[in-house]
């Protein structure tokens, strides 16, 4: 049985790096049904880059788009549109594939009706590709238990340049747009993981498929959980703007029942945080969350 699947690549000056990254899907064992580029008004050779890339390779199954120009969450929502094989491989255009990246989630992919989320750990380079860290979820100090109970609420295991989305998670996050304010979203990703988590299934490669570039124009970054605790203080108003967001990210979530004829998450009883941060946890009943 084939494996069919597109990838979605959203781009912003992204020149430097893009060329790895394009070169990285094409070495895959299982090549993709169709790779769509949205860019969101480069102002570098970014597209002239992709445009020469795959006339070299004679790749002709891509497509370029014109993203909306309002930042990366509604960039990769907007092109997910485009996206119509069985799954999705979401990637940010400085990173790079593993070799056995779609070998591997095509060996957990299956059909199903309902939404499903696969995704994988990464490894961490800096921005000449030197490795920083082996695990990108042990950097982190993350956990996929985050979604065996409602901690995924507050802290998102699921990264976005490591995932693929089924059609039917795919046609679930377009139908949420109609019902929810993406700007009350923290970051597609995890969006995506709540999506998952609380209307359909994951299944999760505990091995890193991708090469994540951590430099100074991430629009996410990495930071090491070794300092994380002090962080918390040291940078006490950014983590709790944080953690007012991901309250607003529950907010719509609630929405969403309204599609899924499901009972409402906010009125969920015994909730269970068992894989956050103590410091969030406090918060979490103080503020009967």
């Amino acid at each position: 049985m084939s494996f069919l699947y597109d990838i979605i690549l959203c781009t912003y000056n992204g020149a430097p790096f893009i060329s790895k990254q394009l070169e990285s899907f094409l070495i895959q064992d299982i090549k993709p049904n169709k790779i769509i580029i949205s860019d969101d008004g480069s102002s570098d050779y970014t597209l002239a880059i992709i445009n020469k890339f795959f006339n070299q390779k004679n790749f002709t199954n891509y497509e370029i788009i014109s993203g909306p120009k309002k930042g990366v969450i509604n960039n990769f929502f907007f092109a997910l549109k485009y996206a119509k094989s069985d799954y999705i491989f979401l990637s940010d255009q400085d990173d790079i594939w593993h070799k056995e990246k779609i070998s591997e989630f095509s060996k957990i992919a299956h059909h199903t009706d309902k939404p499903n989320l696969i995704f994988s750990d990464a490894i961490l380079i800096d921005e000449i590709a030197n490795e920083i860290d082996p695990s990108f979820f042990q950097y982190q100090g993350l956990t996929v238990k985050c979604l065996d109970d409602d901690s995924i609420l507050f802290k998102n295991c699921v990264q976005g340049a490591a995932c693929a989305i089924n059609k039917p998670l795919r046609d679930l996050v377009l139908q949420s747009l109609k019902v929810i304010d993406v700007n009350n979203l923290y970051m597609h990703d995890w969006w995506i993981a709540l999506l998952a988590k609380y209307y359909g299934g994951y299944q999760f490669i505990d091995k890193p498929l991708i090469y994540y570039r951590q430099h100074s124009q991430n629009q996410v970054g990495a930071s090491s959980n070794k300092y994380r605790f002090l962080s918390y203080f040291l940078q006490f108003t950014k983590y709790w703007n944080n953690f007012r967001k991901a309250i607003s990210q529950i907010n719509e979530l609630e929405r969403v029942t309204l599609l899924q004829n499901g009972s409402s998450l906010k009125y969920k009883k015994n909730r269970q945080y068992k894989y956050i941060p103590k410091i969030k946890l406090l918060a979490v009943k103080l503020l009967n969350l």
